[in-house]
């Protein structure tokens, strides 16, 4: 059975929050602006899981049988980290969100849960946030999930 975009949700919010730093401040959420509205009630730090989207995967169809319809898709998830950041300050606080991706990129990558193939970051960049005092960055992750159709045509 593959796994449901819910479920890997549901995966990796729960991953994420065994950062000890992030514990119960990981959410799944539709899109960071979602992220964002969290932050004046639960403050920081703290992480939310974006469902991406999915691609065929190249050559996923070759070798299939005929009397089957099946294909290999990537599914992507973003998990955005935000922190307090006091720019203009003698501590510079940017090492807090650096030590934390470090963090969570060891407990995902390569994980196997419920779609039993790997976790793989494809990227990480900063997140433009136009919220006083915070920053924010974004993990891609990626995963292959089989499907197969009941079509026999």
């Amino acid at each position: 059975m593959t796994a449901t975009v819910e479920q890997m949700i549901d995966e990796l919010v729960g991953l994420v929050k065994q950062a000890p730093s992030i514990k119960k401040r990981g959410f799944s959420v539709f899109n960071l602006e979602e992220l964002f509205s969290f932050v004046d009630t639960v403050g920081f730090p703290l992480a939310g899981v974006t469902y991406e989207g999915t691609s065929q995967k190249e050559n996923s169809i070759v070798g299939q049988p005929r009397n089957r319809s099946a294909i290999f898709l990537t599914a992507y998830f973003t998990i955005a980290i935000g922190v307090n950041y006091k720019y203009a300050s003698e501590t510079d606080t940017k090492p807090i969100a650096t030590n934390l991706l470090d963090e969570v990129r060891g407990i995902v990558l390569g994980y196997s849960g419920v779609n039993n193939r790997p976790w793989k970051l494809t990227g990480e960049t900063p997140v433009n946030a136009d919220i006083e005092g915070a920053i924010f960055y974004g993990q891609t992750w990626e995963t292959d999930l089989p499907v197969i159709g009941n079509s026999s045509n």
